[in-house]
């Protein structure tokens, strides 16, 4: 019960970062692309 808990959160956990990293890739996606508009 223990381990399948401890998996579980580590699961969480990478899932978070995953989510984490895409919003700020897509962020500084956004900002580049609307930051040299005449270009």
């Amino acid at each position: 019960m223990k381990s399948a808990f401890s998996q579980n959160s580590l699961y969480a956990l990478r899932l978070r970062h995953c989510v984490a990293f895409l919003v700020l890739v897509s962020t500084l996606l956004y900002l580049h692309g609307c930051g040299k508009p005449a270009e």
